[in-house]
């Protein structure tokens, strides 16, 4: 059962909770990363599953920009309005908006640029932490890649950098969509 707060908001476990059923969708939920970007009209998270992955996103209809209502999962954003605005106002038309990671992203995240921002610092601050891998014979620990971790770290440091960085992977985006258009 899902919780709404009298302004119509959906309780964020249970937006989280609905967000990973859906997730599951595409195999074990091997990490769910909230995104944490300025702009969006409900929570999302970054999914990695293990057959698949993407951005999933739990939101008001009434708030996505309607090109994006081709992504919700129970199809009510592109069910006829007069029955939305009938039946969903009391849901506030909450629903689950689904952008798989092969192409999907790229629209997600040029819609919502912030997004961009954030997969590229949460990214570097990944890789800045060293990442170890453990050794299951010998238990013996090493790190990933040094250098990665180096550069990262220097990244972060530098907002002109990462500007740069969003920024090509926004030209990326956009070329994704280009190419995938039908």
């Amino acid at each position: 059962m899902l919780n709404f707060n009298d302004e119509g908001h959906i309780n964020p476990h249970d937006a989280a909770k609905w967000a990973s059923s859906i997730a599951k969708e595409w195999g074990t939920i091997n990490c769910q990363k909230k995104v944490k970007a300025q702009g969006l009209p409900g929570p999302a998270w970054l999914f990695d599953c293990s057959g698949h992955g993407g951005y999933i996103m739990v939101a008001s209809a009434f708030n996505v920009p309607e090109p994006l209502h081709k992504f919700a999962a129970d199809g009510i954003a592109v069910w006829d309005k007069k029955w939305v605005e009938t039946y969903g106002k009391p849901y506030n038309g909450i629903t689950v908006f689904v952008f798989e990671e092969d192409c999907d992203w790229a629209i997600f995240e040029v819609t919502y640029p912030d997004v961009a921002r954030w997969r590229i610092c949460h990214r570097e601050k990944e890789w800045a932490k060293n990442p170890v891998i453990i050794d299951m014979f010998t238990g013996k620990e090493s790190v990933l890649d040094e250098k990665r971790t180096l550069l990262a770290k220097e990244r972060l440091k530098n907002t002109e950098e990462i500007k740069k960085l969003i920024q090509e992977r926004l030209e990326s985006a956009r070329k994704s969509i280009t190419k995938n258009a039908p």
